[in-house]
């Protein structure tokens, strides 16, 4: 461990417990300190289980709002509790109540809205931008109904869906695909892999999908939804079993032809004509 690593935990317990507070001369450091730790899960197992974990995080995350600020220190926290295990840890209950304690109140969240419509945001910065509103959107219950509000708003969703990265735009298209759901009547489970919105060409009704795959299909590397043969034989699908059946030997034909596309096409390369979806159209 160097000296400055052995600084950084030094201070990052010295908050955790009460022993110093969060200023606006060791706030960078103390995000710094979360993020120089080893293990995600442990880390913000702490932060949670502390009392003054939760409450420091909020202190740091609002302590400087300009933009070099929201491009550097905030933007390498946010990327560090995107660590897949922590979305899974109890039902992503414990990642749920880190982002609330960093948007609510809006002190930092207003400021990052703000940066990222006038586009003073870096590519990594967008990138936890989006997938910052899609947890929100993605929240339990009525702890959710405010972000989606927000997120309706079609020239917003269209900086997101015509970004330049792949992933902000697959933030994008999950983010859609939760307000579309939303607006139907139909309940998010996070837990639930399901059709539709994995990317700009992935719809629950597969009839919707256009056989001209788009860039973002294309470059998406993860197995297609199937519904699993247990579900195809449960008597109590009897009356859906067959659209299921359909379903499957669409996306199952589609992964033949795009597994071709993707084996001729060179590395990096991607077809000029396919463009990232345009949602000027979309109305919440």
């Amino acid at each position: 461990m160097d000296n400055r690593t052995s600084k950084l935990n030094k201070l990052f317990g010295a908050i955790l417990y009460g022993q110093q507070t969060v200023t606006i001369q060791n706030a960078p450091l103390f995000l710094e300190a979360i993020c120089a730790q080893s293990d995600p899960a442990d880390c913000v197992s702490k932060l949670i289980t502390s009392k003054a974990g939760l409450a420091s995080v909020q202190a740091a995350m609002r302590s400087n709002l300009s933009s070099t600020f929201l491009n550097g220190a905030a933007t390498a926290l946010l990327k560090y509790i995107q660590a897949p295990e922590l979305a899974t840890i109890s039902r992503g209950d414990f990642l749920g109540q880190l982002v609330l304690k960093i948007v609510e109140p809006p002190i930092f969240w207003s400021p990052f809205i703000a940066a990222f419509r006038a586009k003073e945001l870096q590519e990594d910065a967008q990138l936890c931008f989006a997938w910052l509103l899609l947890q929100l959107v993605s929240l339990p219950g009525e702890a959710a109904n405010k972000y989606r509000e927000f997120a309706k708003d079609p020239a917003l969703l269209n900086m997101l869906l015509t970004s330049s990265q792949l992933d902000t735009r697959t933030f994008g298209s999950k983010i859609k695909h939760i307000i579309v759901a939303c607006s139907l009547g139909a309940a998010v489970d996070n837990d639930e892999v399901g059709p539709g919105g994995q990317h700009n060409n992935d719809f629950v009704n597969f009839h919707e999908i256009t056989i001209l795959p788009t860039t973002d299909e294309i470059a998406f590397n993860k197995p297609a939804f199937l519904h699993p043969s247990a579900q195809l034989e449960d008597p109590e699908t009897e009356d859906t079993c067959m659209a299921m059946y359909l379903d499957n030997q669409s996306r199952l034909l589609r992964e033949d032809m795009l597994y071709e596309m993707r084996e001729e096409r060179a590395p990096g390369s991607l077809p000029r004509s396919i463009a990232p979806m345009d949602t000027r159209d979309f109305e919440g």
